[in-house]
């Protein structure tokens, strides 16, 4: 149930069929809208205000976000894909203080980090995060939350667990 924003065809295949709803996020049907599958991955209440698709190759989506009409104005910007059906959240992205151009975010489905100010990521550690953070005194120790906490020693190449759950 809901206020459905914007619906994309897929320009390969007219079977695939991409919507986008006010806050009910992206969804997906590869049977020409029989069977919907819920595409925006750790990411609840999203507002999806537009959907499209490179023709050139139907893997590169972009996604608006943001109610597009109503009282919820909030938007996450524009989310990109080059797989066709992978989007990630941002919950806290942190700048190395003595490298600007170490970022490091903790995502709905991973750990990232860039070491060229963003032009490129590479996943570091599979899973969802919600926050990463310096230690206050050296920035090549790093903590990052998800079901346990984790700890990198190296600038966040690599993670290990330091405190799991019960």
């Amino acid at each position: 149930l809901g206020r459905v924003n914007c619906i994309q065809f897929d320009p390969a295949n007219n079977n695939t069929v991409w919507i986008g709803a006010a806050s009910g996020g992206l969804w997906k049907s590869v049977n020409q809208g029989i069977g919907w599958a819920y595409m925006s991955n750790g990411m609840p209440n999203l507002g999806v205000s537009d959907v499209v698709i490179d023709p050139s190759n139907t893997n590169i989506m972009y996604v608006s976000t943001g109610a597009r009409y109503g009282w919820n104005l909030t938007s996450l910007g524009v989310m990109k894909s080059t797989n066709g059906n992978q989007f990630r959240l941002i919950y806290h992205l942190i700048l190395d203080q003595s490298n600007p151009n170490v970022l490091v975010a903790a995502a709905s489905d991973g750990i990232w980090r860039t070491q060229n100010g963003g032009t490129n990521w590479t996943k570091v550690k599979s899973g969802m995060f919600y926050d990463v953070e310096f230690n206050a005194t050296s920035t090549h120790t790093l903590y990052a939350t998800s079901d346990s906490i984790y700890t990198s020693v190296d600038n966040g190449l690599t993670w290990n667990s330091f405190i799991t759950s019960p």
